[in-house]
């Protein structure tokens, strides 16, 4: 797995094979790998957003887990 040549091939709008997408999920979270994928994702979103952002919160009310069990969800 080389991470600059699967940022590249996402900059340049190609799509990802099953495989590659399963490396990016395997990357240490703090590993220069790991960075070098955030920033290659903000340089994208900015793109794509012309350089505005949107702020997104959550407020939760339940105490419990969520009952929908998303093993991808961030909130």
């Amino acid at each position: 797995m080389n991470i600059t040549d699967i940022t590249k091939k996402i900059s340049d709008g190609a799509e990802l094979s099953r495989e590659e997408i399963t490396d990016l999920f395997n990357v240490p979270l703090f590993s220069r790998e790991s960075f070098q994928m955030q920033a290659a994702a903000r340089e994208k979103s900015e793109k794509a957003c012309n350089g505005l952002a949107e702020v997104h919160a959550q407020f939760g009310l339940n105490v419990g887990p969520c009952s929908i069990n998303c093993i991808f969800c961030s909130f």
